[in-house]
């Protein structure tokens, strides 16, 4: 990318100018696959983790018909490059961390206090929250809620309390067999990672000894993408059923290729991504093109889901 000042540092720009400027910058470039390799620089490879990552970033917040938070669940065993993700949301993009240990995080805080305590993921409404090895979170199904409905429910003393709670979660596992259902259910994308090849190793150690280091520009450009791109409601609705039918093509012909259908909640996880995509992509609308690359994301996470666990 060029060393050239940015445009979206300019306050005085519009989101549709800097929009404009992104546009300009990608050169006719699907501007996800254009600024992917971007995202997380120091990482190597994992084109289609940053890709839900960024998924993650550019949703913010639901609306009255359905939940918009995509959440990203990272499995794998110790050592594969989780927390490399993890460690970039946290240290560039403000994430809150919190670890499966039960004694270095807590959900409510100092419930002493009359406000009990922090209640952090209500301090982190409409924030990311990193959750490393959540499978030994003591508490972990209590995380249904907020996964689905953006809310905490906070019982002390036989009564019941709720808190706003949006939060985008991006959750690693070492094993997620120990992870329910209802809580694997509502991790939208599920990314496997496995012990680098001698290949990919060598590429590290390379990596890490060149010293490579992106422009400043670069972060700061795809910081100004993320905020566009959360400003953009793209639409769904059809305008004519010709426009119907080839929007519900994808999803017919899927389901006539299997035994059975799948749930609602599946159904609109896919809207949800391809929704995020056509955000991506900078557009108005949501077109087939996102509904599709939308399916096939989602296919790609359940089978992540059925792979075998390896120590």
């Amino acid at each position: 990318m060029r060393n050239d000042p940015d445009p979206c540092d300019d306050p005085g720009k519009s989101l549709e100018e800097m929009k404009q400027y992104l546009l300009d910058l990608v050169g006719g470039e699907d501007p996800p696959n254009f600024m992917t390799p971007f995202f997380c620089p120091e990482v190597i490879g994992h084109e289609n983790v940053k890709l839900g990552l960024l998924c993650c970033l550019v949703t913010k917040w639901d609306d009255p018909e359905m939940r918009q938070r995509i959440h990203v669940l990272l499995k794998g065993v110790r050592g594969t490059g989780k927390s490399a993700f993890i460690n970039h949301l946290t240290r560039r993009w403000g994430a809150l961390y919190l670890s499966g240990e039960a004694k270095r995080s807590s959900l409510k805080g100092d419930g002493r206090k009359e406000d009990g305590g922090v209640r952090l993921l209500t301090k982190y409404h409409g924030g990311i929250v990193c959750h490393d090895e959540i499978e030994d979170f003591k508490d972990i199904d209590s995380l249904r809620d907020v996964l689905e409905d953006g809310v905490y429910t906070d019982t002390k003393g036989g009564r019941h309390e709720v808190f706003p709670a949006q939060c985008r979660y991006v959750a690693a596992a070492n094993d997620i067999s120990k992870v329910s259902a209802p809580i694997l259910s509502r991790f939208d994308l599920v990314y496997g990672f496995q012990i680098p090849s001698i290949g990919e190793s060598v590429a590290i150690v390379r990596k890490k000894i060149s010293g490579l280091r992106y422009p400043p520009l670069t972060e700061e450009t795809i910081k100004a993408y993320v905020t566009i791109a959360q400003s953009l409601a793209p639409v769904l609705t059809p305008s004519s059923r010709e426009e119907l039918d080839e929007k519900a093509q994808p999803f017919e012909e899927y389901f006539i290729s299997i035994d059975e259908g799948r749930s609602g909640r599946w159904v609109e996880s896919v809207l949800r991504i391809a929704t995020t995509l056509a955000k991506l992509r900078l557009q108005d609308t949501i077109t087939v093109r996102d509904i599709r690359d939308a399916l096939e994301m989602k296919l790609q996470s359940d089978a992540m889901l059925e792979e075998p666990y390896y120590e």
